[in-house]
């Protein structure tokens, strides 16, 4: 046995990088329907229906920019573990490598 034993890195690579694009469509499409609420808000002159369309359209653009956020932070998580995954795999491969060569095979 040599070598080094692989775990499926770039699998997770790739999901993360889709995940993150996701992120950043819904968060876009959070800030467009919010821009659009508050076109709606100008051009609506009811007591209510202004204010409420305002309200609406700066709510969908802070939780957009919220959910994009955190994703991302979960995103970089998921790197860092990727990376951490990644290392501990190599050095364990090392000492399995460096028992079997003691041992012999």
């Amino acid at each position: 046995m040599s070598g080094l034993i692989r775990g499926n890195f770039d699998a997770m690579t790739h999901v993360m990088q889709q995940l993150q694009g996701v992120s950043d469509e819904t968060a876009t499409a959070a800030q467009q329907l919010g821009n659009t609420f508050e076109g709606l808000a100008v051009d609506l002159q009811g007591s209510q229906s202004g204010p409420a369309c305002q309200q609406m359209g700066e709510r969908l653009i802070t939780e957009g920019k919220q959910f994009s956020t955190t994703f991302a932070d979960q995103s970089h998580m998921m790197g860092n573990n990727q990376q951490i995954l990644g290392a501990a795999e190599e050095e364990s491969a090392h000492v399995i490598n460096a028992v079997m060569s003691h041992y012999g095979n």
